[in-house]
């Protein structure tokens, strides 16, 4: 039988270069949470958790924030096009 597919259908394959000793500590991460029968035990997933984590730590941005910001992307006027301020006669 298959594994379970487990990450996002939006999500992108990436290039990270750890050193050994970076191995080591994804590996270790790893080892406790199936130790600890969680379910996010994918190298990926541990990956992702730490980075949230760091954002929100470190950094102070909330997923919620994250979220907005991907939501409310408005769109620019470009080329030529021009935008006129609506006034306040009816």
């Amino acid at each position: 039988m298959p594994r379970e597919k487990r990450l996002p259908s939006g999500a992108e394959q990436v290039a990270v270069y750890l050193t050994p000793v970076e191995q080591l500590v994804l590996q270790t991460i790893r080892a406790r949470r199936k130790s600890r029968e969680e379910e996010r035990t994918h190298q990926s997933e541990v990956v992702a958790d730490a980075l949230w984590a760091y954002l929100e730590e470190f950094e102070g941005i909330s997923r919620d924030e994250v979220s907005n910001l991907l939501t409310r992307s408005p769109r620019r006027a470009t080329g030529k096009m021009k935008l006129i301020p609506k006034t306040g006669r009816s």
